[in-house]
């Protein structure tokens, strides 16, 4: 059986964290255009991340944290996330313009199941999106540094 988050729950509940209004507008909207049903929830900090986690009364299938985000950072609200029984297991993805190694390997040493730089077009990052929703995450836990790093060339 095939344990991809889209096989195991309808709706897939996503926590997305991102700051800049006009990203978090691309990624509803390719999100939106995928073939299965999704409930987003954004927020545009880290702070807002882990106040969300602590009010929810449902958590998120799955998280996407911008690296760079006022008051937490995506590495912050990994840290975080990971020290916390009630939602350690949670799949995070880091989404980033950036393609520096040492964020890549901050990100993988801080339990960020995987890295994905931000794409230049949309169908690639709608294909990026399906493919974190088709993953089995079982196979991700801990994160699996050979396939951590995933740009628009990797599919």
């Amino acid at each position: 059986m095939n344990n991809a988050l889209v096989n195991k729950y309808t709706p897939v509940e996503i926590l997305f964290a991102e700051d800049d209004s006009d990203d978090s507008q691309l990624f509803a909207d390719a999100l939106a255009q995928l073939p299965f049903e999704t409930r987003l929830n954004t927020v545009f900090n880290g702070l807002d991340v882990i106040n969300y986690l602590n009010t929810t009364s449902s958590l998120p299938h799955i998280i996407f944290l911008d690296l760079n985000m006022p008051k937490l950072s995506g590495i912050a609200c990994l840290e975080v996330i990971r020290k916390n029984p009630v939602y350690s297991q949670i799949p995070c993805v880091i989404l980033s313009t950036s393609t520096n190694p040492e964020d890549i390997m901050t990100s993988y040493g801080n339990g960020a199941n995987l890295y994905f730089a931000k794409p230049i077009s949309f169908y690639d990052l709608k294909r990026m999106i399906d493919k974190a929703l088709r993953l089995n995450w079982e196979h991700y836990f801990p994160p699996l540094e050979d396939s951590f790093f995933i740009t628009e060339k990797r599919f």
